[in-house]
């Protein structure tokens, strides 16, 4: 629904994207058909996460796999939404300031 897309990305409201769950419950016939790459470039907020670890076979690492080889997101990309994943967290806003903190320091001694 594309209406209700623009209320969510206008409201800032952030979407936990599981693809790998997605594409396992047939929500997406595919990584690469997935939703996620037209969210991310409409601005909507993305993080990605996994539904069920256990259940799915899958990390998170592996959902960013998906992400940068079946929806071609870039390590710049990639690095926004993960950053945005802490930024959304549900925690108080010192626990976000630091998360996101030492989240910067890692991936600036990962360039």
């Amino acid at each position: 629904d594309p209406e209700l897309l623009a209320r969510v990305r206008d409201a800032g409201i952030p979407l936990e994207v599981c693809l790998t769950s997605n594409v396992q419950t047939h929500v997406a016939r595919s990584y690469e058909e997935h939703p996620l790459r037209g969210y991310f470039d409409m601005g909507v907020t993305v993080c990605l996460c996994t539904d069920n670890r256990l259940m799915s076979g899958v990390t998170l690492t592996r959902e960013y796999e998906h992400a940068r080889d079946s929806q071609r997101f870039t390590w710049d990309e990639l690095v926004h939404v993960a950053r945005t994943g802490f930024l959304s967290a549900y925690a108080p806003e010192a626990m976000r300031a630091e998360l996101v903190g030492s989240f910067d320091a890692a991936v600036e001694d990962a360039r």
